[in-house]
């Protein structure tokens, strides 16, 4: 599958925007009665959430570290972007997680 968001980031964070990728496939696959994948995506998507809201801290590094021309504000945007979609996507899952929990009961 072709990646679903390529920014002028990727570059310098391969390995999240890969993670972050495999999570949102998984996600759009995802049913609402699979429980176990809703909760290894919950858990997945909180992580990521939490990498991205760390990496956006560190704008100013990032572009020291690089050596390359970041723009601090729009990293900080493209950081807080992924967090909010990795936020909706923990949330969604943690809602089908609960509701296929409470029918089996």
């Amino acid at each position: 599958m072709a990646e679903i968001l390529k920014s002028d980031f990727n570059d310098l964070f391969q390995e999240d925007c890969k993670i972050f990728n495999n999570i949102a496939s998984r996600y759009i696959k995802l049913e609402c009665t699979d429980r176990d994948e809703a909760y290894e995506l919950m858990k997945k998507s909180w992580a990521m959430a939490q990498r991205f809201s760390e990496l956006s801290s560190c704008g100013r590094k990032v572009k020291d570290l690089s050596g390359k021309s970041v723009p601090v504000t729009e990293f900080k945007t493209w950081c807080h972007e992924r967090y909010s979609q990795m936020c909706k996507v923990h949330e969604s899952c943690r809602v089908i997680w609960r509701s296929v929990n409470e029918a089996t009961k």
